[in-house]
């Protein structure tokens, strides 16, 4: 089976949350793309896709390769991160 591990990543915690998927998936078949730097998704055979959370909202770029993303099969991850500062308290 092909993987691919796609996240979107503003804080660091989706990042780190898609690493460990990455690596725990046994397979030589395998790819972990941060889609602010690869502008084409491959071709799989599972998807896992992740993205925070920001003000209750999925990121509009991630919106964009899902819409892309269609008759395939993928389990979504989210993290929500805390950013000290005033518009999160």
């Amino acid at each position: 089976m092909k993987y691919v591990v796609i996240y979107h990543s503003e804080s660091g915690n989706t990042k780190k949350t898609a690493e460990v998927i990455y690596e725990n998936i046994q397979s030589d078949q395998k790819v972990l793309i941060d889609i602010s730097t690869v502008p084409e998704i491959p071709d799989a055979d599972l998807y896992f896709i992740g993205f925070g959370i920001h003000n209750g909202n999925c990121p509009i770029d991630m919106v964009e390769y899902l819409d892309d993303i269609q008759n395939v099969r993928y389990a979504l991850f989210m993290t929500c991160g805390f950013i000290p500062s005033e518009k999160y308290r």
